[in-house]
């Protein structure tokens, strides 16, 4: 065989290994860690735990959750904006996987409440106690799952547990290709990866974390249960950190321009930033940044942190008319029942 058939084929190993540990750390890692934490630290769950204002006390005080869960928060956005401004890409994607975490928690809770994975929704205890409607703030991130079941609905094709399952597989799928790429890349000691899946997307491994994690938080929003203390609804942590993360790529691209200068312009003008649209679809998504910073192209990181608050606030504010009206329907139902629990079909 020969060495070039020889290298591909170790590289597709190891990018192999790093799509299945992420695969674990989706699926069965949450179950291991919730467990080590109830040997150490026993359940805060019992015949006195209070369903209703879903917080145990007694815990919270005698392991100084709120101080924890407040320290917690103000590292990880002093982490993502910090980062941001001395353009150092490795904070700001560790903010931004922070921010993440408590979605596991969430995903562990038919495990434990408190004692469990579920500590990990520590990091947004102020909002969780302080107003945790506001965190619903994040589901017009929402819309493209409910109109994509919505419309085989119509026709009596259920797609809900397919489309999820499909959606972490293809991220997953993206991942492992793009750090495939990678990989062969460096060994070869090429300054620019522009392979295969890096034709498509200039950021695959970003594309595939994208996607994986918004089948996650689909699926931890889809969950049926009882009420669980601390229960973190996943559409803001979402949106806040994969905002993060399309910041740390736009950081990164910045570095590129200043490292190769024409070659990356070229590569820059072949291939699409995350996903290939439209002309028009992609002046409209650049259009707030045109208006406020008035320039075409990002110069620094004071620009991007720009960007991070200005897109936030924008997808915020789109985010409020669902949760003025309490839609899609929250308590029992969640999305589990969507779109089976709205006109026409109830």
């Amino acid at each position: 065989m020969k060495p070039d058939v020889w290298r591909a084929a170790v590289l597709l190993l190891l990018a192999v290994v790093f799509s299945v540990a992420l695969t674990y750390a989706t699926v069965e890692l949450p179950h291991t860690l919730s467990s080590v934490l109830i040997d150490r630290v026993g359940d805060a769950t019992g015949p006195d735990f209070d369903y209703e204002t879903g917080l145990s006390q007694h815990f919270i005080d005698s392991y100084h959750i709120r101080v924890i869960g407040t320290s917690c928060m103000i590292l990880v956005a002093a982490l993502i904006v910090v980062g941001l401004l001395l353009e150092r890409s490795n904070l700001s994607s560790l903010g931004a996987v922070a921010l993440f975490v408590p979605v596991f928690g969430h995903f562990a809770l038919t495990m434990s409440m408190l004692a469990g994975l579920g500590i990990l929704r520590v990091i947004w205890m102020p909002v969780i106690e302080a107003a945790p409607g506001l965190l619903r703030l994040g589901d017009i991130a929402l819309v493209p799952y409910m109109v994509t079941v919505y419309l085989p609905a119509l026709a009596g094709i259920d797609i809900r547990v397919p489309l999820v399952y499909g959606l972490m597989g293809l991220g997953i799928t993206l991942f492992t290709l793009g750090v495939m790429v990678w990989f062969t890349s460096r060994f070869r000691r090429e300054d620019l990866a522009s392979r295969l899946v890096y034709r498509i997307s200039r950021h695959p491994q970003y594309l595939g974390w994208i996607i994986w994690s918004y089948g996650l938080m689909i699926f931890v929003s889809r969950l049926r249960g009882p009420r669980i203390s601390w229960s973190v609804e996943s559409s803001l942590p979402w949106l806040i950190a994969t905002l993060a993360i399309v910041c740390v790529a736009l950081l990164e691209e910045l570095k590129l321009r200043n490292e190769l200068g024409s070659a990356y312009a070229e590569y820059e003008r072949a291939t699409p930033f995350l996903v290939p649209l439209p002309r028009f679809v992609s002046r409209i998504i650049s259009a707030p940044m045109r208006l406020v910073l008035r320039k075409d192209r990002l110069a620094c990181g004071r620009d991007i942190l720009c960007i991070f608050i200005l897109y936030g606030a924008i997808l915020v504010a789109l985010s409020l008319p669902f949760a003025a009206f309490n839609w899609p329907l929250r308590g029992q139902a969640m999305l589990h029942g969507f779109p089976y629990n709205t006109p026409p079909f109830r």
